[in-house]
Parts: C-alpha cells; sequence; structure tokens
C-alpha cells in the first residue's frame, strides 16, 4: 500500500505522492474513485499496524549507561536544587534481578 505497483499506482497511492508525482487535472470520475479508495486505503494501512516490541536494555548496557551520566546528573541536580537520583535508579524489575550488587 505504501509502494504500489507503478500500474496500481494511481489508485493506490497516497495523497502525498499523489499531490507530489500527479497531475492536479483529474476527472470527477477518478476524484469520485479516489473519495471511496482512500478511507478503505488508510483503514486497511492502520489494521496492518502493529505497535513496535518493548526494547529491553541489557543490564551491562544499562549499567554502563548510568555511570556515563552519574556526573552529569548530579551536576543538574546541584544547579536546579533538586535531586535526581531517581533518574539513575533500577526502574526495571527484571534488569534488578540480573544485577548483582544492586
Amino acid at each position: 500500500m505504501k509502494r504500489p505497483p507503478i500500474v496500481m499506482r494511481g489508485v493506490l497511492a497516497g495523497e502525498k505522492y499523489r499531490y507530489r508525482i500527479q497531475s492536479l487535472a483529474r476527472g470527477e470520475a477518478d476524484n469520485r474513485l479516489l473519495k471511496l479508495i482512500f478511507p478503505a486505503r488508510r483503514r486497511l494501512l492502520n489494521w496492518n499496524m502493529t505497535p513496535a516490541p518493548p526494547v529491553r536494555l541489557s543490564a551491562e548496557l544499562r549499567r554502563d549507561i548510568r555511570d556515563h551520566f552519574v556526573d552529569d546528573v548530579a551536576h543538574l541536580s546541584r544547579l536546579i536544587g533538586h535531586d535526581l537520583g531517581h533518574w539513575l535508579s533500577v526502574k526495571d524489575p527484571a534488569s534488578a534481578e540480573q544485577e548483582p550488587g544492586s
């Protein structure tokens, strides 16, 4: 639907493609057809979407990130007068179990 074959692009291509590529001068039959196709196309594209799977960082990478930013978080905490130590805490229980000495 996003990259239809050349033969079908005039009908299945999205509005942005049509605006960019095709002539703005269209016949009435073409406009009526598009008024029927675009809502169905949009519903099909929305139905075909799937959310991205959650990204899990390894315990080692989470530790490296915290170690890298610990000084910056402390500096910002002093600047604004608020404790931001919770930014460096382990929030993912699965990661907390994997980290030795936490």
